[in-house]
């Protein structure tokens, strides 16, 4: 009969550690309801991003004037260009009027002049709307220009790494080109490419340039003494 007892008492015992192991794990899953009750995460919202820049070439209109295509032409007005659509915006008094690229041939502002290669006749040109002259020489006959384009950079912050732009950002690109003869070319931003194109278009036996193919004086100093 005791060992009976004994074989009883044992196996109470042993029945009783898993129980005493068991609520030692309660009271922390009881501190996690309390404290986040429902395992609910609160989320931070940002606001919204804003946009930065402008697509208007100008900060404020301008005054100039415009020579159409078939030779007319529009004085006292007051001038803007939206680079993302490549129309030129006019004023007159209080009518607002946004021209067709095709009807335009040049605008003229007091420190600026726009022309319409594809009205001028430039071949190979898919250049979209205006180019502003940043150097013409008369005597050798060809134009340094620089077209407009749009450029958005998307607002990418990240709130886990505090990392990133919060607004979105516009800025205005430009890119330089050649007109000579009846053709428009695209100058090459590198030396190497530069060269190669120099080579292959005009004939030229160039091995290096000492110039940024960016910097006008240098590069229509270099045209000059070429054509």
């Amino acid at each position: 009969m005791k060992r009976y007892n004994l074989i009883i008492l044992v196996a109470f015992l042993f029945h009783l550690n898993p129980q005493k192991t068991n609520s030692q794990t309660l009271p922390s899953a009881t501190l996690m309801n309390e404290t986040n009750p429902g395992g609910r995460i609160d989320e931070i919202f940002l606001p919204p991003p804003i946009t930065k820049g402008s697509t208007l070439l100008f900060e404020d209109w301008i005054k100039g004037e415009v020579v159409l295509r078939n030779g007319d032409t529009l004085k006292g007005l007051k001038i803007q260009y939206n680079c993302i659509n490549h129309r030129l915006l006019v004023k007159s008094g209080l009518s607002l009027s946004e021209l067709v690229n095709d009807l335009v041939k040049y605008v003229f502002t007091e420190n600026l002049t726009l022309f319409n290669p594809a009205v001028l006749g430039f071949q190979k040109s898919n250049i979209e709307g205006l180019v502003a002259i940043n150097y013409s020489s008369l005597e050798k006959k060809f134009i340094i220009g620089n077209s407009f384009n749009v450029d958005v950079e998307k607002a990418n912050y990240n709130l886990l790494l505090n990392h990133g732009d919060r607004d979105n950002t516009i800025e205005i690109e430009k890119e330089n080109h050649l007109f000579y003869g009846d053709k428009a070319y695209e100058i090459p931003k590198r030396k190497k490419k530069l060269i190669q194109f120099i080579n292959k278009e005009f004939g030229f036996s160039e091995e290096k340039i000492d110039f940024n193919p960016s910097d006008i004086e240098s590069l229509s100093s270099f045209f000059e003494n070429r054509f």
